[in-house]
């Protein structure tokens, strides 16, 4: 029986195989690196090890040094939780070399699926639909070249030994050949240490879905249905949610088969995943099996009433799963979205500081939010798990500081409804309570994320976020651009807001509100009842938390927003659109003037680091004449690799940076002498 566990990984994921083991009565050991001494997940284990200095090659991908705080410790298991080491069979074959326990599939079959190319090999051999690529290493342009010729554009470029998103590049063009490769040959060795690169035919719009398998050593092997996870950034998953919706029920089937059928033919045992993409015309590919816990395991849960994590160490020490798949049957619809630290308005470049506020609402049921909270009962089986509405899986704490070291996720949340409509409803709720500041955040985008007709109505694809990247800025949701009844809505909504900051407003009044393309008869009638364009409305507000999160009941309609208020003018965000208003004091009310964006002309002849980070590589030198969109630095930052590229055309005139230097954010990286418009 295990009684101690050592954890290695860190933030919300540990946090969550903690709390898992706690209700066990498990031990549990944590690892840190030293920028990590005092986060949630340090607090929350029995016991802690500092692991190495911040940098993940040093401290959480540091296989030795783990191995000797797991001989230190005398831990039982280890629990490798997703990312970091996760999928890595060297430290799966340390662990279980000194007679250790690895919650996990064995170190053989983490190698085989590990190796995307071998992986592919093994799910031919099994009889599996694959997507036309090659079986080797591609190393040269003429490689590519040679493979475009015979399969046409586009392509995708994938590291053999990658995942999460990491080391890939699609290539629409011979003109993209080069850097495409350079790029994912380059992220591939910093991401995994395995430079191997193998290219693919790209599907256009495809979805992308998973089903979640679970089997121990005994034979048994289950699967708990289909995951989509078609919205995506940069190759990595954004929302996710399960049942798949609007997959036919004999695609479903068909699906579920083939994840069935390569587990077998490869004996997988634990949890894992199996990966496809479906193209519009229905045919469906084999893309992975993730030989560990996947991000969005809670939607599954959710649906299920199941704990993954306390099934894996079930399995990890030889029992035989208590469950039969004619009895799995899903409940109701899970929705899942990633909060990260970052500038979505800004092609979703990493955030890093310090969480000055961090509010979120109170779930049913949460994971790693309060480390006093010792309770048990909170995740245990189906009769503990099924029916929450609300869960949110964190790391950080008000005050926590999101690092440049690692990946920026600051909570997942998750709902759970009756159905998929109910569910999306309910996220929007969910997500209007929360409070970020000092970081830039994606919170607001996801919002207009999930409002987007087309996610609403499940026409959904990989490429939809990076095709209607117009649509879902946040100029394009400006108060100017919003529908008429919209516009009335969230006038009334800040006349009320105006009201309740400034009671000496609370006798009837009237103005004419003026925006870019209209204007609004506004009137306040007394007695919380507004008037817009002669539209009456019953408005009351309640303040949520600390007069910034409030509750507009407008008709019995129940709104959620937030609002930042100095004297009067303040910044108002109702369903992830954020609005500057401004109201006076005399009969011209200036209502509700969008949020400046950053079209920002000045300093066009500079080149600066948006984020700290390390400066990976230049591709100019000084006297280079550069076009619009030539590549001019890669710097990484939060695990990812992020191309400056020149926003004007212009010569190199100063390089201020050099490769391997550590920049902070706003450096100069290089100057350029702007060309002359004829």
């Amino acid at each position: 029986m295990i009684r101690k566990i050592l954890i290695a990984n860190r933030g919300e994921i540990a946090c969550r195989i903690i709390r898992t083991a706690r209700r066990l009565n498990i031990k549990t050991v944590a690892i840190y690196s030293e920028i990590d001494k005092s986060a949630l997940h340090v607090t929350m284990a029995d016991e802690a090890y500092c692991v190495g200095p911040a940098a993940a090659k040093e401290s959480y991908l540091n296989i030795s040094n783990i191995i000797d705080i797991l001989k230190k410790s005398k831990a039982d298991a280890v629990h490798p939780g997703y990312g970091f080491l996760s999928e890595n069979a060297e430290f799966a074959e340390a662990v279980t070399a000194i007679g250790v326990i690895f919650i996990g599939p064995s170190f053989a079959i983490i190698r085989d699926m590990g190796d995307k190319l071998r992986a592919k090999e093994l799910a031919r051999a099994a009889g599996i639909s694959l997507i036309p690529g090659s079986l080797q290493p591609v190393t040269t342009l003429q490689a590519v070249e040679d493979f475009a010729k015979s399969h046409a554009f586009p392509l995708l470029l994938k590291a053999a030994a990658g995942g999460g998103g990491k080391g890939m590049r699609v290539v629409r063009t011979h003109a993209d050949i080069s850097e495409a490769l350079d790029r994912t040959q380059s992220e591939a060795l910093s991401s995994f240490g395995d430079a191997r690169v193998f290219i693919e035919k790209y599907i256009e719009h495809p979805r992308h879905v998973e089903v979640q398998i679970l089997g121990d050593i005994h034979g048994t092997l289950l699967h708990l249905g289909i995951r989509d996870c078609s919205l995506q950034r940069r190759h990595q998953k954004v929302v996710e949610e399960t049942p798949a919706p609007h997959l036919a029920p004999d695609l479903h089937d068909k699906i579920i088969a083939e994840a069935l059928k390569i587990a077998h033919h490869i004996g997988y045992v634990s949890a894992g995943t199996v990966e496809f993409v479906v193209a519009p015309d229905h045919q469906f590919y084999f893309l992975e099996v993730n030989t560990r816990l996947q991000v969005e395991h809670p939607v599954t849960e959710s649906i299920y009433g199941l704990d993954l994590v306390e099934l894996m160490i079930r399995v990890a020490q030889g029992e035989k799963l208590a469950l039969f798949q004619e009895n799995l049957k899903a409940n109701g619809h899970a929705i899942e979205v990633r909060l990260y630290a970052e500038d979505a308005d800004n092609d979703f470049l990493p955030s890093s500081g310090r969480l000055v506020q961090y509010h979120h609402p109170q779930p049913a049921i949460s994971f790693g939010t309060s480390p006093e909270d010792k309770e048990d009962g909170e995740i245990g089986g189906a009769e503990k798990q099924a029916n929450f509405p609300l869960r949110i899986d964190s790391g950080v704490r008000e005050g926590d500081s999101i690092s440049i070291y690692y990946d920026p996720m600051i909570a997942k949340v998750i709902v759970h409804a009756t159905d998929r409509e109910s569910a999306l409803n309910l996220m929007q709720d969910s997500l209007s309570q929360f409070i970020v500041e000092g970081i830039d955040c994606n919170i607001n985008y996801l919002q207009r994320l999930l409002a987007d007709p087309d996610v609403a109505a499940t026409r959904l694809s990989t490429n939809l976020i990076e095709e209607k990247a117009e649509e879902l800025s946040l100029e394009s949701n400006s108060f100017f651009r919003l529908p008429q009844s919209q516009q009335e809505q969230i006038a009334s909504i800040a006349l009320t807001l105006k009201l309740a900051m400034e009671p000496s407003l609370q006798s009837e009044k009237h103005w004419i509100c003026t925006t870019s393309n209209a204007e609004l008869k506004v009137s306040y009638l007394g007695a919380g009842r507004v008037s817009i364009n002669e539209k009456s409305f019953e408005t009351e507000i309640k303040w949520l938390h600390q007069r910034t999160l409030f509750e507009c009941r407008l008709n019995n309609q129940r709104v959620i927003g937030k609002v930042h208020a100095k004297g009067g003018k303040f910044l108002l965000t109702v369903q992830g659109r954020q609005f500057h208003v401004f109201i006076e004091r005399e009969h011209i009310w200036n209502l509700l003037k969008n949020l400046p964006q950053p079209h920002n002309n000045e300093n066009v002849d500079l080149i600066r680091s948006p984020m700290p980070g390390i400066l990976l590589s230049l591709h100019v030198a000084v006297g280079d004449k550069v076009k619009r969109g030539q590549p001019i630095a890669v710097i990484e930052a939060m695990k990812m690799e992020n191309t400056l590229k020149a926003p004007i055309e212009g010569t190199i005139a100063e390089i201020t940076a050099v490769p391997g230097m550590n920049l902070l954010k706003s450096q100069l990286i290089a100057r350029f002498e702007v060309s002359p418009i004829i």
